[in-house]
Formats: C-alpha cells, structure tokens, sequence
C-alpha cells in the first residue's frame, strides 16, 4: 500500500469521480483507476461502486476513510511541523464561508493575512453551511466561519472563534415606520431563505416563539439576492444586521426596529485534531482579533 494509492481514494471519496480525481493529483484516469484496484486487492474488498452516474463509496470504503484521511492528516501535520520548528509560518490555509460572508467579510482580513504572512497560499471555498461542515470533516478545508446552527458537535469540531450578530427586518418600503411591532407586519410580503438552509431555521424557530405568521411570497438561498428584491420593494426580510451595514449607510435600505430581539452567532471551525498548523493558528487568531461592524466577539 502506497501513500499514492490512499490519496488517490480519498480524493475520489469527495468528488465521485476517477476524471475529477485524476485532475485533482494531475494523473491519468488510468493511473487513479490502477490505484484504486492495487487498494482494493490488497485490502480483499470493493471500496466504490457506480450509484446514479457517480462513484460512490461502498460500506467497507466508508469504514477505511476515516483511517486512511488520518495518515494523509498527519503526513500534512508533520510537513506543517517541520515549517513550525523552521520558524516559518508558511504552508496552505484553506478557508470555507457563505456567500455573503465571503463577499463581506473575508476580504479585510485576506487582505491583512497576506501582507503580516506573504509565504501562506490562501484558499477560499464559498458555499452552504452543510457542505462546509463536510469539506472539513474530510479535511478538503482547514477552517470554516458560518451560523453556528445546528449547534456545533465537539466530537468533530474545534470552535477557534465566536461572534455574535443581531437579525433585523429590512425593508425600503417608506410606508412601513422604523418602530413597529411584529403583529404591523403580518401582512407585509416577505422574502425569507430556502427552507432547511440553517438561517431559516433560526428565523423559523424565532418565528414560532413569538406566534408569528409572515405572509411569505418568495424564498431564495442567497442574501444578496433577497436583498436586491428587498431593494426593488417587493417585500421585506429578515437578515444579519453585518450583511446590510453597507446597505443602510448609502440609505437603500432601512432596519426595522421591532419589539422582538433575535441574534445568532457566527463561529470559526477547524476539524478536531490535537494539532493545529501554524499557520491555521494565526489566520484564527488574527479573524478574531478582527472588528467588523454588527459582529461582536462573544468569549469562550
């Protein structure tokens, strides 16, 4: 068994296919397929099969990721520990966030990352929350800022850091004043997320606590998108005050103060391991050192 021949699994573990893999590690489909067969043989058993026109990990090769994922985990740390003991923080921090995290957020401190650490290669994945949380627990990511919902499994993740943030009705209706109580709004359309995407599950639960029916009449997975229909006046919607901080100042769109106080946290994960790469370490560091507007740091 050859280191080659496990990285080759994993890899196909996260895409689901021998081409994707074999771009991955700049090999030919031939040699990934050659290495998962010599992995198979060795070991006497089917580790992937074909399930609608993907390769999917049978029982078996669910059974061996974890373990084969920990040798490839620490041949990562050893390499990592070596820059350390070199006095070097230098290496690859591969961070994951939301769109609108992404878009607000990240740059500020990408930017001041990359002057204070010019040797650390930054790369930044963007998507939604569960498909974050599973790129990091198969270790494709080394950290992840997102809603800390559902809470947070100890078992699989490291909180590195916390922030709070409240949610706010917006709207740019001048119909609408900006006191009201939640029962003004009962006939108001509103935008809100996808259903089962984590904000509007806390909006939902938030919702339900107070006995409140919002009149939905449209839903979609991106902030920005709800807030350029917000913009259009079609409805108002529910969102991180930090998402609309800009929106506010240039007057496009307004809060909504309610009688009703919802707010949410934000956290910064990394997969549980009892080693941290240095440079993991300082990116977290500096992300919790940073000030942004309407995201206050909450201690451990």
């Amino acid at each position: 068994m050859e280191f080659r021949e496990i990285l080759s699994f994993v890899l196909l573990a996260k895409s689901h296919s021998i081409l994707e893999t074999s771009r991955g590690l700049c090999l030919t489909p031939g040699a990934v397929h050659k290495h998962l067969k010599t992995l198979e043989s060795e070991l006497g058993v089917r580790l992937y099969e074909k399930h609608d026109g993907a390769l999917r990990l049978t029982d078996a090769g669910k059974a061996i990721l974890p373990y084969f994922q920990d040798i490839l985990d620490r041949r990562d740390a050893a390499i990592q520990a070596t820059s350390d003991w070199k006095r070097e923080t230098a290496g690859v921090v591969r961070v994951g966030a939301g769109p609108s995290f992404s878009s607000l957020m990240l740059p500020k401190i990408l930017s001041r990352f990359s002057r204070k650490y010019p040797k650390v290669e930054i790369f930044v994945e963007t998507g939604n929350g569960s498909h974050l949380r599973e790129s990091l627990r198969v270790g494709s990511l080394d950290l992840v800022f997102e809603v800390a919902y559902p809470p947070v499994d100890p078992a699989d993740f490291t909180t590195m850091a916390m922030w709070e943030s409240d949610l706010g009705i917006v709207s740019s209706r001048p119909d609408l004043p900006q006191h009201c109580t939640m029962a003004r709004l009962a006939d108001v359309p509103f935008i809100l997320f996808q259903k089962g995407s984590a904000m509007q599950e806390i909006i939902d639960a938030y919702f339900n606590q107070i006995g409140f029916q919002p009149n939905v009449i449209m839903r979609s997975e991106s902030a920005e998108a709800i807030k350029a229909m917000v913009k259009s006046g079609l409805g108002v919607a529910m969102l991180f005050l930090y998402n609309t901080t800009q929106d506010v100042k240039n007057g496009s769109i307004r809060v909504i103060h309610t009688d009703k106080r919802l707010s949410a946290r934000m956290v910064l994960l990394k997969r549980k391991s009892p080693f941290t790469p240095k440079a993991s370490f300082a990116f977290a560091k500096m992300a919790e050192q940073m000030s942004w507007p309407n995201l206050h740091p909450v201690a451990q």
